[in-house]
Order: C-alpha cells, then sequence, then structure tokens
C-alpha cells in the first residue's frame, strides 16, 4: 500500500544542483538571484 506520489515541483536539492550550471548572463549575476540560489536555508526551507 505504499505508492509513491509525484509531487509537481522539484526537492530544493535538485534545484541547488541546476543552480550551480547556469550561464553566464547578465540576470544570473544580479545580486538577487545569486542571493536566491546560493541561500541553503533559503532553498531547503519547508
Amino acid at each position: 500500500m505504499t505508492q509513491t506520489t509525484r509531487h509537481p515541483l522539484r526537492h530544493a536539492d535538485a534545484d541547488r544542483a541546476k543552480a550551480e550550471n547556469v550561464p553566464d548572463t547578465p540576470q544570473t549575476r544580479a545580486p538577487a538571484y545569486r542571493l536566491a540560489f546560493t541561500d541553503d536555508d533559503f532553498m531547503c526551507r519547508d
């Protein structure tokens, strides 16, 4: 009776890994972008 339900959003660990491989553009160099995707407490909060 253990069914795995699929969640529409990725897990925070997957987002953190994806954020490490972003292209170098003005948008990704912006402080707001870097703050959101390098703050582990923000990315992994419930």
